[in-house]
């Protein structure tokens, strides 16, 4: 659904100002669209060591190439139907250890990705030129905020054991500390900078873009 009124917005933007578009004068360059691809699968590895990292941290250990496998496979879950059958195939790369422990990392990188996407919003707040509302700021602070104490061990532990035993299922007992927990933090936003790389480029590969607009 998502997925679709992108596209709709995206449609309708274009045939809004298809007169405009056709009139400028686009420069095509593809040395640009191919430093814009290698900035995305960059991106991509950056992600894939993150999640290394972060099952790691849990005990739990995969050949690179099954892991890599079934994390890209269960990425394609945030955007296309089948969800459970994807992030399955996660679980069967790690089979043999406990599925509460994939299921909790996991979890700790979604919320590691959100809270990325926090930071990234702080920033670009702090460094654009453009007026955005008081609110969007103090809401990034504030989501920031709670989501890094999701993260807390200790809270993550007696949270994450409260859902275990509703469920009728022992707790875990190894979590990754909080500085590990601050690196996948910074791991994703290292992968949103390169992402926005990857924009970036493919846009100057269009029209000259100044990089004062990368951030």
């Amino acid at each position: 659904v998502l997925t679709a009124l992108i596209v709709f917005a995206i449609g309708f933007y274009i045939k809004r100002n298809i007169v405009e578009i056709r009139e400028y004068d686009f420069l095509f360059n593809w040395i640009f669209v191919l430093a814009g691809f290698i900035a995305a699968i960059c991106a991509l590895l950056i992600m894939l060591l993150n999640w290394q990292f972060l099952t790691r941290s849990f005990g739990l250990y995969a050949p690179p190439i099954r892991a890599g496998k079934a994390f890209f496979l269960s990425q394609l879950g945030k955007y296309i139907p089948g969800k459970v059958g994807l992030v399955l195939v996660r679980l069967d790369a790690y089979r043999g250890y406990s599925r509460k422990a994939v299921a909790l990392a996991t979890g700790v990188e979604y919320i590691a990705s959100f809270t990325s996407a926090c930071v990234m919003v702080l920033l670009g707040t702090l460094l654009m030129d453009i007026p955005l509302p008081s609110y969007v700021r103090w809401l990034a602070l504030g989501l920031l905020v709670l989501l890094l104490a999701m993260l807390y061990p200790p809270i993550l532990k007696w949270s994450s054991s409260k859902f275990f035993r509703l469920i009728k299922r022992d707790p875990i007992e190894e979590f990754p500390t909080f500085p590990k927990m601050l690196g996948f933090v910074g791991m994703y936003v290292i992968v949103g900078l390169f992402y926005g790389l990857s924009l970036f480029l493919v846009l100057n590969s269009l029209s000259h873009v100044g990089f004062e607009h990368f951030f």
